[in-house]
């Protein structure tokens, strides 16, 4: 290595410059794991944080969200397009069981892993929906959403096998009219959403059933569910405000 290599390569403010044209995904399993240098870097400088969707991008401008592409990759189902030709409409379990980290289990199960604290945009996802056209009830929750805390939120409506779900990002709201959509998709409840938030979780017309895990779903959930959620009665800390219809506050805690 010649002098001028190893003064590039010990400079913290020309390593920033180039660890922010690298991809996330090397960022995070292999350049930060060369070094204690390196790795102190990418941790502690607030630019590549942001870079990685881990720090928010307070203060940028954007004209419209940036997803997450690492998260677009590894949790497609999450993040896949609603468009015209889509008929397939709401999704169920097999969507998660065939995500590609379904072959390494450990992912779901450590409550530190990386993708848990993520920001699924930038800026962040400072609010979200919850659409379920078949009773005409449309609620938001005002409350940062992390990549986790949407897994969770899925995962525990997921307790019931028969429970569809699909999120639907305001990127796509253009196509609210479409005749291609599925109709919970072109419902007003969901429409009247993706107007006031960046993104819609769409439910289907499957009642709730129970927050107890029965035998013949213990296998998914253990496979796929971090297990201190599946104690928890309530994946959000607030109570979401109404935009259509009403429910009790037990029911609230249900959705």
């Amino acid at each position: 290595m010649t002098p001028t290599q190893a003064q590039f390569l010990s400079t913290p403010e020309l390593l920033e410059a180039l660890f922010l044209q690298c991809d996330m995904r090397s960022l995070l399993t292999t350049i930060q794991r060369v070094c204690k240098q390196w790795h102190e870097i990418i941790c502690g400088t607030p630019s590549i944080q942001r870079h990685l969707f881990l720090r928010p991008a307070e203060g940028e401008i954007f004209l419209d969200a940036v997803q997450n592409p690492l998260l677009s990759e590894v949790f497609p189902p999450f993040f896949s397009a609603i468009d015209g030709t889509f008929t397939k409409g709401l999704y169920g379990r097999e969507e998660i069981e065939r995500l590609t980290l379904a072959q390494h289990t450990d992912a779901f199960l450590r409550w530190g892993a990386t993708w848990r604290k993520m920001h699924v945009q930038q800026p962040p996802l400072r609010a979200m929906g919850v659409s379920r056209p078949s009773d005409y009830y449309a609620v938001i929750y005002e409350q940062p959403v992390n990549m986790g805390m949407l897994y969770d939120h899925i995962l525990r409506l997921l307790i019931s096998p028969q429970q569809l779900w699909r999120i639907w990002w305001k990127k796509d709201f253009a196509l609210k009219d479409n005749v291609g959509l599925c109709d919970e998709c072109k419902h007003e409840c969901t429409r009247m959403l993706l107007s006031e938030v960046d993104a819609v979780l769409i439910r289907g017309s499957s009642s709730w059933e129970s927050i107890t895990v029965r035998p013949l779903d213990r296998d998914f959930m253990a496979k796929f569910a971090y297990p201190g959620r599946l104690r928890s009665q309530s994946i959000e800390s607030v109570l979401p405000r109404f935009v259509a219809g009403s429910l009790s506050r037990s029911d609230q805690r249900e959705l």
